[in-house]
């Protein structure tokens, strides 16, 4: 093999290994970016989660509130009434 072949070789030989490196590099990081947004789309779903067990708590106490209102009310219309008609 002459000088010119053998440096175009070893041009070969360095252009295969970045390009591999590059491969590798580019592929580790989209797995750890994939990772990142697996744990990420975790972390928002326990949050949306959190978020309307809270609220369906608080919804369900407020329409407990309400129904105690509006027996106290209905309680307070009739004792109004009877004392009307009395």
């Amino acid at each position: 093999m002459n000088y010119q072949d053998n440096l175009i070789q070893k041009s070969f030989d360095i252009w295969r290994q970045f390009g591999e490196s590059y491969s590798k590099n580019m592929i580790a990081l989209y797995e750890k970016n994939l990772e990142q947004s697996k744990s990420f789309q975790g972390q928002m779903q326990k949050v949306v989660n959190q978020v309307i067990t809270n609220n369906h708590e608080l919804m369900v106490e407020s329409v407990k509130t309400l129904e105690t209102q509006t027996a106290d009310f209905v309680n307070s219309w009739d004792e109004l009434v009877e004392a009307e008609t009395e």
